[in-house]
């Protein structure tokens, strides 16, 4: 699966040990692929988590990991040095080429659309809460 996805750039998996390789695209954020138990974890790295967040920014930044969340599945964490991740996996045998250009494509649009509101502005914009109502069937 990885190789093939892969080779729809010319490039292909090192045959060392290395379970963890890092690509860096002409454009977009460095890609990590790290070898899982059954499959692969994919992710973009933010950058570290600012102080002083307008509330605002951290209900978006929470929104991601919504299961209503327009780049589902793809999740949001924070390492233990602080940096915020963009972060999804691809199963063997389930997830095919096209499945992993999806899942590629919605971690650059994540980090395209995050990282600016991570950027200092300095001017703070008050929060536009909208109210919305969920509907479960």
């Amino acid at each position: 699966m990885i190789d093939t996805w892969l080779a729809q750039w010319g490039l292909r998996f090192p045959s060392s040990n290395d379970a963890t390789l890092r690509l860096q695209p002409a454009e977009g954020p460095e890609l990590v692929m790290e070898r899982l138990e059954g499959g692969w974890l994919f992710a973009v790295e933010l950058g570290l988590v600012p102080s002083g967040l307008p509330l605002g920014v951290i209900l978006q930044l929470l929104q991601v990991n919504s299961p209503f969340s327009s780049l589902a599945p793809v999740k949001l964490a924070a390492d233990d040095a602080g940096r915020l991740v963009l972060w999804a996996e691809a199963r063997d045998g389930v997830d095919d080429v096209d499945a992993l250009n999806r899942l590629h494509d919605r971690l650059r649009e994540g980090h395209s659309r995050l990282v600016p509101l991570l950027e200092p502005t300095g001017e703070l914009v008050p929060a536009q809460i909208q109210t919305s109502a969920l509907v479960f069937v």
